[in-house]
């Protein structure tokens, strides 16, 4: 697959949000053409993201004043969910390149800003370990270089990244993320499949054994929590955009199904499940519910670029999280009732391995797990009877 429309000199060159918004929905009509196949056969995922990279979306993650286009927060909310709607495991595995980048910018050493935002502007993609669950790896630190140890993450886009960002802990137990170029001494990447979701989505494991760094290439993400930050807001709305992405996409996949096959009602006489009334009362509430969704997603990402250009606070960000967690929680929710529903929308003919419904059920289990919602909730609770802020974290 091949992107389709052309940007000035280099991915870097968007002009406009529309302009983006175009290439993405150009992207995506790529993507939905071929999903079934990425998730029959997972080795056609690594062709997808290259595809992604040489459409220059991927450099939406570098500011303008890196060479970067310089656009709206919410124009990338709203790339990750036009992804994800034609194919959520490709979208997922997207998310760490984001965050690797902002990584860099905020914390990283000038040598390593200045090395590799020039190489994302032409199209480098960065893949990242998950370093939500312990135990994390270490990172020792000697007078020139660093050591870094981790063993089996499930590294997030791994298989088709050029740069790995291990999460994890210095000396002194703090987050700290070194980036490790893709062919390192020491770096493995485990190829199997790991999970029975997200097939597309270019996850892997990631073994690192005392892989030697330059000093410069070891992020201090320990210090993100110093001051207002809108670092866990941003993280979560892209997952947001992934979940509520999936649920329109899994709902135009129904669509498209039901339209070419006979109604489930016996004796009814509908000459397709379209036509059948109960069918269509279930379809408009679950369509409801996706356009509510839609709607609250843009309009947060946009708060969220009005919390930046207005200068953070501790409560504006404390609010915006807060607010981020409860649309996280409602789109969990939406994602896995869309995709429970349009299989018993299918009957049992949605079941057959050739029609591949159930991918995007499964898509949706997988990555609704990336954090708990219920952690979410006590977080919202706390804050709506005692205004108790939200920790600083990238799960909230």
């Amino acid at each position: 697959m091949t992107a389709t429309i052309d940007v000035e000199a280099k991915p870097g060159g968007f002009r406009s949000d529309q302009q983006v918004i175009q290439q993405a929905e150009a992207v995506a009509a790529e993507l939905r053409a071929t999903a079934l196949e990425r998730d029959r056969d997972p080795s056609l995922a690594a062709d997808a993201s290259r595809a992604i990279a040489q459409s220059g979306l991927l450099a939406l993650a570098v500011p303008a004043k890196y060479g970067g286009p310089g656009l709206s927060r919410a124009t990338v909310v709203e790339v990750f969910r036009i992804i994800a709607a034609a194919d959520a495991a490709v979208a997922a595995s997207l998310v760490s390149h984001f965050v690797l980048v902002d990584a860099v910018v905020r914390l990283g050493h000038e040598d390593l800003r200045g090395r590799v935002l020039p190489e994302v502007l032409d199209g480098v993609r960065l893949g990242g370990t998950c370093g939500h669950k312990p135990p994390l790896g270490s990172v020792v630190l000697a007078a020139d270089h660093a050591l870094v140890s981790a063993d089996g993450y499930h590294g997030n886009g791994a298989l088709a990244a050029d740069w790995i960002g291990a999460v994890v802990e210095d000396d002194s137990g703090r987050v700290t993320i070194g980036i490790v170029p893709n062919n390192a001494p020491g770096l493995s990447i485990t190829t199997e499949p790991w999970s029975f979701g997200q097939r597309a989505g270019t996850v892997a494991p990631v073994t690192l054994n005392r892989v030697k760094l330059p000093l410069s290439h070891v992020i201090p993400e320990w210090r993100s929590l110093d001051g207002p930050t809108v670092r866990g807001s941003f993280d979560q709305l892209l997952h947001t955009a992934i979940d509520i992405g999936t649920a329109r996409g899994a709902l135009d996949g129904a669509r498209e199904f039901i339209q070419r096959t006979i109604a489930a009602t016996h004796g009814g006489g509908e000459a397709s499940g379209a036509d059948e009334v109960s069918i269509a009362e279930q379809v408009g509430d679950l369509a409801s519910d996706i356009f509510v969704a839609e709607a609250a997603l843009r309009d947060t990402a946009r708060r969220l670029d009005a919390a930046l250009a207005e200068g953070l606070t501790d409560r504006s960000t404390a609010e915006l999280s807060i607010d981020v967690a409860a649309l996280k929680s409602h789109a969990s929710k939406t994602v896995i009732r869309t995709t429970n529903e349009i299989l018993e929308l299918a009957g049992i003919e949605g079941t057959i391995t050739e029609h591949r419904l159930d991918r995007f059920w499964r898509n949706a289990r997988t990555h609704t797990l990336h954090d708990p919602v219920r952690w979410k909730y006590r977080h919202i609770g706390r804050f709506v009877l005692n205004e108790t802020p939200p920790p600083k974290s990238s799960l909230i």
